[in-house]
Parts: structure tokens; C-alpha cells; sequence
């Protein structure tokens, strides 16, 4: 099977008894998530303490500002450079939860409840996938990467064309704000089957223990990319229907 850009670094064909198994992967990805929600409750916790006016603002910001750089910067060397996966993982993990807390507090002052119902949904994509996957339903052939690569192109390009001709996003119909973000969730679905063949094909070709945290890394930025727009979905929901 061929290497999609997320595990494009992974070297497999070890002899070494001391290989990638999916246990492996599966728990240093719940360590990854962990992290996340942690840093998450924290940094959701000391916004609210921003914006109550005890807090220092500036710091906040300028610490809000740095995580978002540092999470792009830790995946592209965690995913390229296979020798720092583990430490670019957890670093990635701590950043991005930094960016997810603080964007959920956000969404949870407008909309109470919508993180966990926003984490319920993505636990769901998975399991749905997950299952679809299982089952042969779907399957990571090559003309479904070609597909995938497609896919991604035209979001990219659907966005420029967005921006270009829309200032800001309240001035969409809120049917076609639904739709777009629909879109965006398919995709980052659709990447999970990707995903779950590629982690198939690491570990039945034996590569290196070290390469867990490579492949884990790799899920959970797929699921941090499903969980924001399906944060953002729920929430347009609930403004369309809270009019009523």
C-alpha cells in the first residue's frame, strides 16, 4: 500500500521482534489525546478566568498565538522526521489541545454542552469508520487515495474561490454554511480509512518499534481536524434553530 503525505516517513521491513503492533499504536494514541484534553481543560479553565478580568490577557494571547505554530511545526517534524515522532507528538498533542481548549470555551459560552457533544460526534465518525472499514465496505485502494488527493485539491481550491468572493462567513445562507462544513467533515472521515489501512500495512510489514508514535501522531490530527469542524457545524445548528 502507498504512503499517504502523513506516513510518508515511516520505514518498515524490520527483523527485530521489537516491532509497531496496532496495542502499541492504539495506546500512544489515547496517550496523545489524553494530552489534549488535558491541556485543553486547563487552557479552557484559565480563559474563563481571562475573561472574568482576573487573568492577564496579553499572555493568554500571545501563549494562544505560539501554540498554534508550535502544533504545525511538531506535525510536520514528527511526521517527517521519524527520530523525533515522540517528543514532536506529545509537543504537538499539549499545542493543538492549547488552541482546541481555548476554541471550545468559546463555542461553550454560545452554546453549553457543545464540546462534549462535538467529542461524542467525532467518538461516533470513528466508530462508524472504524466499523466500515472492518468490514470491507470501504477500502483504501489506490483509485480511493486518488480520490482522497482529489478531494483535498478541491476544498483547498473551493476555499480560495470562498474567500475571495465573501468577506466573512455570515454572509452565506445558512443552509450553504451546513453544507460546507459537511463537506470538510466527509473528508476528514473519509482520511480515517486512509488512515486505518496505512496503520494496517505499518504493522504487517514490520516496521520499527519507534514508529507508534509516528502513526499515532497521524490519528490525532485527523480526529483534531474532524472535532473542530464538527464543532463548528453543531454550532451554526444550534444558531439556526435557537432563532426559532
Amino acid at each position: 500500500m502507498e504512503k499517504s503525505f502523513a506516513f510518508k516517513n515511516i520505514e518498515t521491513g524490520y527483523t527485530s521482534t521489537n516491532v509497531a503492533t496496532k496495542k502499541g499504536i492504539t495506546s500512544k494514541t489515547l496517550i496523545l489525546l489524553a494530552l489534549m484534553l488535558l491541556s485543553g481543560i486547563v487552557t479552557g479553565y484559565y480563559l474563563l478566568v481571562v475573561l472574568s478580568g482576573s487573568g492577564n490577557a496579553s499572555i493568554f494571547m500571545g501563549v494562544l498565538v505560539a501554540s498554534l505554530f508550535v502544533s504545525f511545526i511538531a506535525a510536520l517534524v514528527g511526521r517527517w522526521k521519524r527520530s523525533a515522532a515522540k517528543p514532536a507528538s506529545i509537543i504537538y498533542s499539549i499545542s493543538e489541545g492549547i488552541g482546541l481548549g481555548a476554541i471550545t470555551t468559546l463555542f461553550d459560552l454560545a452554546v453549553p454542552g457543545i464540546g462534549f457533544a462535538a467529542a461524542a460526534s467525532v467518538a461516533g465518525i470513528f466508530a462508524v469508520m472504524l466499523l466500515l472499514y472492518h468490514f470491507n465496505i470501504i477500502r483504501p485502494t489506490r483509485k480511493f487515495k486518488s480520490f482522497l488527493l482529489g478531494f483535498g485539491i478541491s476544498l483547498i481550491i473551493m476555499v480560495i474561490v470562498t474567500s475571495l468572493m465573501y468577506r466573512n462567513i455570515s454572509e452565506f445562507s445558512p443552509a450553504l454554511v451546513i453544507g460546507l462544513e459537511s463537506i470538510f467533515i466527509a473528508f476528514g472521515a473519509l482520511s480515517l480509512i486512509q488512515n486505518f489501512g496505512e496503520l494496517d500495512a505499518v504493522v504487517s510489514m514490520g516496521a520499527d518499534k519507534n514508529e507508534e508514535w509516528a502513526c499515532a501522531l497521524g490519528l490525532s490530527i485527523t480526529l483534531a481536524y474532524i472535532y473542530i469542524y464538527v464543532l463548528r457545524i453543531l454550532y451554526y445548528i444550534a444558531m439556526i434553530f435557537g432563532d426559532r
